[in-house]
């Protein structure tokens, strides 16, 4: 956990954002936001090697999971 807070404090970690897109009516109905780790020697982390939980939707609020119009 230590080698994690040193990479927030410098700077290692890089934000990136995921459409979520529904094919069929062709049409963005949210965004994911994904934290990677850029590693020094390892080099960018995959998506499950940060956290032990599994993920799950920060808009998981009731009404928070509609289409954008």
């Amino acid at each position: 956990m230590s080698e994690l807070k040193g990479a927030v404090e410098d700077g290692q970690l890089s934000l990136h954002f995921q459409p979520k897109l529904n094919i069929r009516a062709r049409s963005l109905y949210g965004v994911e936001c994904l934290v990677r780790w850029i590693h020094p020697v390892h080099g960018l982390s995959r998506r499950t090697s940060l956290s032990p939980w599994p993920s799950r939707p920060a808009t998981s609020a009731p009404g928070r999971n509609r289409a954008w119009s």
